[in-house]
């Protein structure tokens, strides 16, 4: 019995950004397509940079209910520093958010395009029918809205839990364990109910 063989990475460029190359990646040879995992690897960069403004862009909404503090303390005290200080500190939010959206957009399409065709090249090499090469090729689309949408939307959440336990611990410390021993409880009954609608 012949063994199958291992999807391989080919690196090309093209000329795209301002120092006119970058790195992507050619149909792969193999009979395959990518794993999750060689599929974050072949973009690290791309995810790399658009998972880092992501960050940026949710750590300045943790730190905004604080400066916006300081500066009605300010405006209360007639210093009115502040107040230039948090509207350059929301510009450069809006425009870290702006840019991130920006950059996601092209980023995932570029993924879920050599992601389908990848999927279509192989499966069409292999002779499958064409209509179900066309849905395989349609849930490559599953994959890259996995990285653009539900990652983040779980990284979010946990910044917003993380977030309101650290505030909740500026303001009382005893707020803390009340509010972890809250959320794991609810997150057990949740566990619990939902086993029991299955």
């Amino acid at each position: 019995m012949s063994s199958c063989p291992t999807a391989v990475l080919q690196p090309t460029t093209f000329g795209i950004g301002p120092d006119h190359s970058q790195t992507t990646w050619n149909a792969f040879d193999a009979s395959e397509v990518p794993t999750l995992k060689q599929l974050c690897i072949a973009n690290r960069w791309r995810l790399a940079f658009t998972y880092a403004l992501f960050n940026i862009e949710n750590g300045a909404q943790l730190v905004q209910p604080w400066l916006l503090g300081l500066t009605i303390t300010g405006i209360l005290g007639k210093r009115t520093g502040m107040v230039w200080v948090f509207a350059g500190f929301f510009t450069m939010r809006m425009v870290v958010g702006v840019l991130r959206r920006r950059y996601d957009t092209r980023a995932f399409a570029r993924i879920y395009g050599t992601l389908a065709t990848n999927v279509v090249v192989n499966q069409r090499r292999n002779n499958v029918a064409v209509s179900r090469v066309a849905a395989r090729a349609s849930m490559s689309r599953e994959v890259t809205d996995f990285l653009e949408t539900d990652v983040p939307a779980a990284v979010s959440t946990i910044y917003a839990v993380a977030g309101g336990i650290l505030m909740l611990g500026f303001y009382d410390i005893l707020l803390v364990p009340v509010t972890l021993v809250i959320g794991v409880t609810s997150g057990l009954l949740n566990v619990a109910c939902a086993k029991r609608t299955r």
